[in-house]
């Protein structure tokens, strides 16, 4: 036996139902073995003097079978060494006397594949092991395998070894997984007696607000103890699950021959009943896609599966609970039981517990499973077929496939082909790799994802084929600048200018040059909002370490794209990056991967304004103490997305019609220009096709559609023939969905072409805007293009065409804006405050109103102010939640915000 073995396993196994053929197709791509480890993990970590190690593998030696741990040394020397180790009953494949007690199973060791001894197992279950007798070990510097070794059908259970010069370091802390056992066999207690079975989670059922609980993996502790929920995704084409628990469940490896007869089950533990704890029970072939059975209610709520062997080769017995809750929480059904062999029993006291996610799809071709910002050691299992269904995938950590850059090792990953467009109702298992403490924690866990096009591969070198995944499909209704706002109806990229000589702002937006980071600063920056209740942004102290959008740039300056991380606006972001590329389709991504002379690379970061920025997101080196905290980096300030912000009310999204009059004249100018729209119309399809031409698809610049040979042709034209041209093109805009690339980038256009000629008109829109960026009710005005420039229509219709009785009414004397009254943070979660600017001495009114009209809270009624800022604090304790509106009454006119209360 060579010592170091490069395997490639089957980390990836699909399995239908026995003698179907399957509509899914393995990829036995994954590389274990010495390969897939990095130097950092074979010197293992440093815990209370001794250094514990998890590198391993499965592998058969001659007819037994293996389990081998890969480690580096730097100082030689004598050692002691333990493993923790599962003592099982040394029950036979062919045993066939029920109830027979069998020993203890007997585990050899070897180093480097020389034998040093067995292990001293005394108990059943999870314990620490020496060598019998305690013998030292003389370990050389470098590396060095320690494989342990059993006769078949079990494959030896050792989760982690410990090394160290002193014999009484030369063990593992039990207390934690003592204790857990306790709290499982606790929660079995409380359910003796009840029959009820917990349904499962329906499909694509958010968690609790993230807000009142800890956030996801990226930013929370070690716990196991967290809850779950999901994250909103829009456009996105795959399912996540953001802070779940990372516990172990028992799982077993076996070596089966064919025409063996084995039955497993399970029973309660003494003092339960058959009701306490909800166990599922899996057994299927590591490489044989039709091998696979499941059972969840055999006997009451235990399973029990009896097969005959179809074929020999290794096979997995894995247990899990019905259903989802806290991992030590009766609710979700989880315990211990007791496992039988053939009648004999093979585990006493057998965990279950884990964690399930739904992950149903209807995509096709290659798809990833993986977790994300693990801090436990993650295994995922997956049953394709429902929620009960055969489990037939299965992946782990220190996952490697060339090409890729990102590494695999703490986090686990598996992939499968899906040949069939049809819905598949998949459920994903995610359990610890060991039963040890130093095994649980948390993690995001994500399924379904597909395999990056070789589209948006060819336009980033650096992008390797394996570290692309797609998150959303292809469009170019939305830009990376967008979707790094937490936006996916428009384009934005800062303010156009009509020439290149600068001037005034003609397209409609509310910032400077997209060329100055102080544009971006603004944006972000939430100045104005991009809507109400935006993450805002910073670049003051961000780094690496504390990021969530990074933008980037080429070597001359020229600004070219953003990308986000961890839970920016609220999405999540995958296992490392994600990008918005121009008009491809959206990717997760390794941080540098889009490196490029389209893109440069990063040159700065925007971090969360509202988030101590010296609390860092990556996790702290964890030194001596495996179980040190991270600490919690959650958000003083309660953010929403777009969406949720629309749905509640708090902001609304401009709908700009024509009026009728407006309607008139542009059908009266289409019918008199009707010869002459037509080249304007041929020109204009001309140039939008050129924008989609596959060389431009990662841009999100609109300038680089207005350097178009055919933007030239369109510009010559329209100069030519402006009348018509500006007819033809005002009508077309309004026809175009406004969340449309026409819509965001035509206007844009539009607006650069006639802009030298009427910029004061978008002038006038952006100031109107400025002045009343609130609805009557008190919702936000979200500062949109499209809006402005449809507005910007309807006042050059004003000014060439109707008369003064036909336009649109003034602005309010009074501004309707943040200037004047805001309220911050909102939503409110412990204290926020209205803010008042007044201009000058007023009496003023303003009051708290519930959803149904009923006044709260009166802050001031008819009282003279004196002008200046002023503050009212509105405080959560004082209010259910709900949503709420201030009220404001000065000089006769009113004014209004909607409050959310959480």
């Amino acid at each position: 036996m060579k010592k170091y073995l490069y395997l490639i396993l089957t980390l990836l196994v699909p399995l239908a139902g026995y003698g179907q053929q399957p509509e899914l197709v393995p990829q036995n791509d994954a590389v274990r073995g010495l390969a897939a480890f990095s130097p950092e993990k074979l010197k293992g970590k440093s815990h209370k003097e001794g250094w514990v190690y998890t590198a391993s593998d499965y592998e058969r030696a001659g007819d037994n079978l293996r389990k081998t741990f890969y480690l580096s040394v730097d100082n030689p020397g004598n050692y002691f060494f333990a493993a923790h180790v599962m003592g099982i009953a040394d029950v036979p494949a062919e045993n066939t006397v029920s109830n027979k007690q069998y020993p203890l199973k007997q585990v050899a060791v070897y180093l480097d594949d020389e034998y040093l001894g067995e292990l001293d197992i005394r108990k059943d279950g999870w314990h620490p092991a020496t060598l019998k007798g305690n013998k030292q070990v003389g370990l050389t510097a470098g590396d060095h395998t320690i494989s342990f070794e059993s006769t078949a059908p079990h494959y030896p259970e050792v989760d982690v070894i410990k090394v160290s010069d002193r014999p009484d370091k030369a063990t593992f802390d039990m207390s934690k997984y003592n204790t857990y056992l306790s709290e499982l066999k606790d929660n079995g207690l409380k359910n003796v007696g009840k029959a009820f079975k917990a349904e499962p989670p329906t499909e694509g059922t958010a968690g609790e607000d993230p807000f009142s609980v800890e956030m996801s993996a990226s930013n929370s502790g070690y716990t196991h103890e967290v809850n779950s929920y999901v994250l909103s995704n829009p456009l996105g084409n795959y399912k996540h699950l953001m802070n779940l628990p990372v516990v172990y469940t028992y799982y077993k490896k076996l070596s089966l021959s064919s025409g063996q007869n084995v039955t497993f089950h399970t029973s309660p533990i003494s003092g339960q009943d058959y009701y306490s704890v909800d166990p599922v029970m899996y057994l299927f072939h590591a490489t044989d896609i039709n091998v696979a059975w499941s059972n969840d209610d055999y006997t009451n709520l235990h399973p029990r599966i009896s097969v005959s062997i179809p074929k020999s080769g290794d096979y997995y017995l894995v247990l899990r609970a019905y259903n989802n809750s806290y991992a030590n929480d009766q609710l979700g059904r989880q315990g211990l039981v007791q496992l039988y062999q053939n009648g004999s029993l093979l585990t006493s006291e057998a965990v279950i517990s884990g964690y399930h996610v739904s992950v149903g799809t209807s995509n096709t071709g290659i798809l990833n499973y993986f977790t994300a910002y693990s801090t436990g050691n993650p295994k995922l299992w997956l049953a394709p077929d429902g929620y009960t269904s055969p489990i037939k995938f299965y992946g782990n950590r220190f996952w490697y496939v060339s090409p890729m850059d990102h590494q695999w090792y703490d986090d686990a990953r598996f992939r499968i082909q899906k040949n069939t467009s049809s819905y598949q109702n998949m459920y994903l298992l995610v359990s610890a790799e060991g039963a040890w403490y130093v095994y649980w924690g948390n993690a995001d866990a994500y399924g379904s994802v597909k395999q990056g096009s070789s589209t948006v591969r060819s336009f980033f070198p650096n992008l390797k084929e394996n570290d692309a995944m797609q998150t959303a499909p292809s469009t170019n209704t939305y830009n990376c600048a967008a979707w790094a706002g937490g936006m996916t109806n428009g384009w934005f990229w800062g303010c156009l200018y009509p020439s290149n000589a600068g001037g005034s702002c003609a397209s409609g937006t509310y910032y400077g040059s997209a060329q100055s980071w102080n544009t971006w600063d603004n944006f972000f920056g939430n100045s104005p909002m991009r809507y109400s209740g935006a993450v805002t942004y910073t670049r003051t102290s961000a780094n690496t370490s504390n990021a969530e959008v990074a933008g980037w740039a080429k070597s001359n300056g020229e600004i070219t794209h953003f990308s986000v991380t961890r839970e920016a606006n609220k999405h999540p972001h995958g296992y490392a990056w994600e990008s918005k590329p121009g008009g491809l389709e959206r990717i997760f991504h390794p941080r540098d991967a889009l490196n490029s002379t389209s893109y440069g690379s990063i040159v700065y970061y925007y971090r969360d304004q509202a988030k101590d920025p010296y609390q860092p997101w990556e996790a702290a080196p964890r030194g001596d103490d495996v179980t040190a905290q991270r600490g919690i980096n959650i958000s003083a300030e309660p953010v929403f997305t777009m969406e949720e912000s629309v749905r509640l009310g708090l902001t609304v999204l401009p709908d700009v019609a024509l009026s009728q009059a407006e309607a008139t004249v542009l059908s009266e100018l289409s019918a008199r220009y009707v010869t002459e729209e037509g080249e304007t119309e041929a020109l204009y399809n001309e140039w939008l096709a050129a924008c989609n031409a596959n060389e431009l698809k990662p841009n999100s610049n609109p300038y680089k559609f207005f350097e178009l040979p055919e933007a030239e042709k369109l510009r010559a034209h329209f100069y030519a023939n402006e009348e018509p041209a500006t007819a033809f093109l005002m009508q077309r805009l309004f026809d175009a969905d406004e969340n449309s690339f026409e819509a965001q980038v035509g206007g844009m256009f539009f607006s650069g072409l006639t802009g030298q000629k009427y910029n004061e008109l978008m002038d006038e829109v952006k100031e109107e805007w400025q002045q009343n960026s609130y609805t009557d009710e008190g919702a936000y005005v979200a500062p949109l293009a499209t809006a402005n420039t449809r507005n910007y229509i309807k006042k050059i219709l004003e000014k060439r065409y109707l008369g003064e009785e036909e336009k649109s009414a003034p602005a309010s004397v009074i501004p309707d804006n943040n200037e004047l009254f805001m309220v911050y943070p909102n939503p409110v979660y412990t204290i926020s405050e209205i803010s008042l600017n007044l201009q000058k001495a007023s009496v003023i009114t303003l009051t708290l109103y519930d959803v149904n009209g009923r006044m709260v809270k009166e802050y001031a009624v008819n009282e003279s102010y004196l002008p200046g800022q002023y503050s009212f604090a509105v405080n959560r304790s004082e209010y259910d939640a709900g949503m709420y509106v201030a009220t404001l009454n000065i000089e006769g006119k009113t004014f209004q915000r909607k409050i959310l209360v959480r």
